[in-house]
């Protein structure tokens, strides 16, 4: 049976295809078929050693094309746009937000986010003002009222069926549709005999120089607190979007989202209308090196139906 390497038309990649095996010569004699096996035998031996270096070496030529091959053909980013109209304090944003200064209030600001037990469980009641658990959510929106305040003074700010939180940053011009920023404010609840097995307690949002620690710290808090920041050094930065900007921020994200979310989804869907949204960023799915390359993921699945 004879092999060959060809390269697929599709991928570009090489494979292997195996050609129709031919039927092998009759046999005359003992003696002769006792020959062509010591033949093959030696053959073998002779040829083991270099042909699997040989087969080695192509499985690590192969690893190496995939890799270039999807660096060359990633979609690189593209590059950031910037207002048309600049401020003084505009143009400094980016080296304010790179500052070590900058660092220590967004980890300090997520700290405090950490520290408030926003929970939610499985059988809460359908109605937040009639379920106690609930009344963890208010302290949260002051934190949120006293620790950025353009935003809350800015903005419009909406408590949909109690404890949703929609802000609305008007654009001024009106055709365009908005753009949407989700995040929620609840946690997955904490067991009380896990309590031991933390490196720092779940609520005490410890701050270790690199590391914010915490239950809601990577979820989904962080993408809260970041997204008020970019609005809050926008508004000190006197930028004025042309498109309108949305906040929706649900509070049971963890237990399906039928209350926050379902209404936020619905208020939002009786102002706009259907297709109304440009773009909308939620939690997505994460960050990860492949390739050589970081790739952001798009979020395609999620145990909620709704969002956030």
């Amino acid at each position: 049976m004879h092999g060959a390497i060809y390269l697929d038309e599709k991928s570009g990649l090489p494979t292997t295809e195996q050609a129709v095996p031919q039927p092998a010569p009759r046999r005359k004699n003992r003696g002769s078929a006792f020959f062509w096996v010591l033949l093959v035998c030696t053959l073998l031996y002779v040829v083991a050693k270099p042909l699997g270096e040989l087969v080695e070496d192509l499985v690590e030529d192969d690893d190496d094309d995939d890799a270039d091959y999807y660096k060359s053909n990633a979609c690189n980013q593209v590059d950031p746009l910037f207002p048309a109209v600049h401020s003084d304090k505009l143009l400094a944003m980016e080296a304010i937000l790179n500052s070590p200064n900058f660092v220590n209030i967004s980890a300090a600001r997520l700290s405090g986010a950490v520290q408030v037990k926003t929970q939610s469980y499985d059988d809460m009641t359908e109605d937040p003002t009639k379920d106690d658990r609930f009344d963890a959510f208010p302290p949260f929106h002051q934190y949120l009222e006293k620790t950025f305040p353009l935003a809350h003074s800015m903005l419009k700010v909406e408590k949909v069926n109690t404890l949703g939180l929609l802000y609305t940053w008007n654009g001024s011009d009106s055709n365009l549709k908005p753009t949407l920023l989700m995040a929620h404010q609840d946690t997955v609840p904490v067991p009380e005999a896990t309590l031991d097995q933390w490196t720092y307690p779940p609520w005490s949002g410890h701050y270790d120089g690199k590391y914010v620690w915490g239950r809601g710290a990577s979820d989904c808090k962080n993408q809260l607190i970041g997204v008020l920041e970019a609005i809050e050094a926008l508004l000190a930065a006197y930028y004025a979007p042309k498109r309108t900007i949305l906040l929706s921020f649900g509070f049971d994200e963890e237990v399906s989202g039928p209350r926050g979310a379902g209404h936020l989804h619905q208020h939002l869907l009786d102002r706009y209308g259907k297709d109304s949204i440009a773009v909308l960023v939620d939690e997505g799915m994460g960050i990860s090196e492949d390739w050589g390359v970081a790739l952001a993921q798009p979020g395609v699945a999620e145990k909620g139906y709704t969002g956030e």
